[in-house]
């Protein structure tokens, strides 16, 4: 059943804190809760088709889950696949079950190296950004860039943005154009990242043209 709760902090309402204890840290928060109201999962994009994929999730879980107790490793992938969706899974533990899976058809293959590519970069933004952070981390995203390995979906473009970030400070006017073209692979003509992208061709255009003047 669909529930919705709003945090009015008025005194008298009901489950004054219930924002704070699922987790909540702003506005609007969706979650799914088990019957007992416990956090199942985060929502992920707010659409009716992301919102019927995490569903799908849950309940692909709650089936293949007692079958992989029981001893049938052949659902290792798809449960795996589901719990990466939903973002119930840290990234060292579900690296460690990827390795134990094989024989997979190239689709899932793609599909579940995909969203520990996804998880693996979003693991890697949490905690607070100090300017050292900022910059391990723009060296981590450049790095997977260069390895193949590129975040889609909502991460798609704050990856890209730390990857020309770092190629920025680096002059790598080479990184830095790929990782541009990239982007605006990602996020399609009409985003509401256009204007991020025309702020981003005018730094190529000052790094080409700084190079060009040291030649």
């Amino acid at each position: 059943m669909l529930f919705c709760h709003l945090t009015t902090r008025v005194t008298g309402d009901k489950y004054p804190t219930l924002l704070s204890e699922k987790k909540g840290t702003g506005f609007p928060y969706l979650v799914f809760l088990d019957a007992d109201g416990n956090l199942i999962a985060k929502a992920g994009e707010r659409t009716v088709a992301a919102f019927q994929k995490s569903l799908k999730a849950i309940a692909d879980i709650k089936t293949l889950e007692p079958k992989q107790k029981a001893g049938d490793n052949s659902v290792g992938a798809k449960l795996l696949i589901a719990k990466l969706q939903l973002g119930t899974i840290a990234y060292e533990e579900a690296k460690t079950q990827r390795a134990a899976i094989s024989k997979l058809d190239a689709s899932t293959q793609q599909e579940l190296d995909q969203l520990l590519t996804n998880l693996e970069f979003s693991s890697s933004m949490q905690g607070p950004a100090t300017k050292e952070v900022s910059a391990e981390r723009q060296l981590a995203a450049a790095a997977m860039f260069e390895a193949g390995r590129c975040p889609d979906g909502q991460l798609a473009t704050s990856f890209y943005s730390l990857v020309m970030t770092h190629a920025e400070a680096t002059q790598n006017v080479k990184l830095y154009e790929q990782a541009l073209n990239k982007c605006k692979q990602a996020i399609g003509a009409n985003s509401p990242f256009q204007r991020l992208i025309e702020q981003r061709e005018k730094v190529l255009e000052k790094m080409k043209a700084s190079e060009t003047t040291k030649k």
